[in-house]
């Protein structure tokens, strides 16, 4: 009698967790909102540099490959599409196993950037943000889209052959043996900007 009741209640929380896991994963999640005065605008790029080799990838003589999101200030009326958190097989960002199972729909999730949006006119102060520990710059989405609200271009820059997961040309790229080195102190989340000019003044 006691096993069997042990064992509804396994079943009885098993079935109260699926439950939990298709609500959550269903349910639209939005980013929080910029706080500076203008749009936000984001594009993206896949960048090759012929003449490096990259020394991270599985084979030898590969070019350096790195895909580029950027982010940047619009006009404060911009209007129009928004960007996808993460299009295509960015989707695949998604944890492994039992955990992933409990994240939100990446299709769900509402950011503000503007896909493609005119730049506003004048110039702006360089943040470049290179992820680390394997994470990819869609994660960074927050923090870029604020940044670049207040005045900033926002390169974002997703380490390949080192973050778990990338996109070349719609192809997914995983870490390799050589790019995959273990978290720790030496490898955190790099924010560095580009002294190009003062920046303008916070809004």
């Amino acid at each position: 009698m006691v096993l069997l009741s042990f064992v509804l209640a396994i079943v009885v929380a098993a079935g109260g967790y699926v439950g939990y896991v298709a609500i959550r994963h269903a349910r639209p999640v939005t980013l929080p909102a910029p706080t500076g005065r203008y749009a936000v605008g984001r594009t993206t790029f896949d960048w090759t540099d012929s003449t490096r080799t990259d020394p991270l990838a599985p084979q030898a003589g590969n070019p350096r490959e790195l895909s580029v999101w950027l982010w940047y200030p619009a006009p404060p009326d911009t209007t129009g599409q928004r960007a996808p958190y993460t299009p295509g097989p960015w989707s695949g960002l998604h944890f492994p196993g039992l955990v992933g199972l409990a994240e939100t729909n990446f299709g769900a999730v509402r950011n503000h950037a503007f896909d493609r949006a005119p730049v506003a006119p004048g110039q702006f102060p360089v943040v470049v943000l290179e992820p680390g520990l394997g994470f990819a710059v869609p994660q960074y989405t927050t923090i870029a889209e604020d940044l670049a609200s207040h005045g900033y271009l926002v390169a974002g820059v997703t380490p390949t052959y080192s973050a778990n997961l990338t996109v070349l040309h719609d192809v997914v790229v995983h870490a390799s043996p050589a790019g995959n080195s273990k978290p720790g102190p030496a490898n955190p989340p790099a924010l560095r900007t580009a002294p190009t000019r003062p920046p303008p003044t916070p809004c």
